[in-house]
């Protein structure tokens, strides 16, 4: 399933202004112009992955465009099912990215980032099957009314 920009916004929590600037500063979506770009359920995990350490950690996005390239490589190269069992380790002095299934995981960095990709993916999901159809206007309650034209004069 492919998403359109509006609907990346919404599931991944960022404004306009957040996600224009993304899209100029992130080399993996850089070339997705315009209200019909499509992107992927991984695109999606990774935009959340990075507006967390963004949001949480008050990293500078341009500072992770060399990361963030590895982290849509591995969002997309994965299902969702693969992605929710493990974290990802970053180590943003090295530039470097690794995907680790969770019981796998042993760090030898002294400094290092970890996600775990369990909660990011069912709070997508929950958002993703639980507003699928919403209604944004609630139908009027008019009774109907019998409208006189010339016709019904006859």
């Amino acid at each position: 399933m492919d998403y359109f920009p509006s609907q990346v916004k919404t599931l991944s929590g960022l404004t306009d202004e957040s996600f224009r600037h993304w899209r100029r500063v992130l080399p993996s979506i850089q070339g997705r112009k315009g209200k019909k770009a499509n992107f992927s359920h991984g695109d999606v995990l990774a935009l959340s992955i990075i507006k967390l350490i963004v949001m949480e950690l008050g990293i500078n996005v341009g500072k992770l465009t060399k990361i963030s390239t590895e982290i849509f490589t591995i969002c997309n190269d994965r299902s969702w099912l693969e992605l929710n069992r493990g974290i990802f380790v970053i180590e943003p002095h090295l530039n470097k990215v690794e995907y680790i299934v969770e019981s796998e995981f042993q760090s030898a960095s002294d400094f290092f980032i970890q996600i775990r990709c369990q909660p990011i993916i069912a709070k997508l999901q929950t958002h993703i099957f639980t507003n699928t159809k919403e209604n944004k206007q609630k139908e009027l309650e008019f009774e109907p009314l019998l409208i006189k034209t010339s016709l019904s004069k006859q």
